[in-house]
């Protein structure tokens, strides 16, 4: 499980959230350790002690607990630890200059949907 005094990257990056036998939401993950993430947006369905599938972008996926649920945030704890190389992976994402826009386009429907 997720330790608050591990090294957390605040991050903005467009997210999809696959619960077993449910669509896909697309969230936006606000925040990563190697051990779990901040996740925001408006979503449906979701609760706590409910596994879900985390899908960065092509590159990873992740499967994780939810361990904690508010209004438009949950919390996330994976089920392996991330690899050095994905986190940094994720690093880069959170560089990538128009990742902006699609996160905003994210949060905007996420929001309204």
């Amino acid at each position: 499980m997720d330790s608050r005094s591990e090294f957390r990257l605040t991050v903005d990056i467009a997210v999809s959230i696959k619960p077993y036998r449910l669509p896909a939401q697309n969230l936006v993950m606000s925040d990563v350790s190697t051990a779990g993430a901040l996740v925001t947006g408006k979503f449906r369905g979701l609760f706590k002690g409910q596994e879900i599938i985390l899908v960065v972008g092509d590159m990873l996926s992740m499967v994780a607990t939810i361990v904690w649920v508010e209004t438009h945030a949950f919390g996330l704890a994976f089920h392996r630890r991330m690899h050095g190389f994905e986190f940094d992976d994720v690093m880069q994402m959170s560089r990538t200059p128009g990742i902006s826009a699609d996160v905003q386009s994210v949060y905007r429907d996420s929001r309204t949907g």
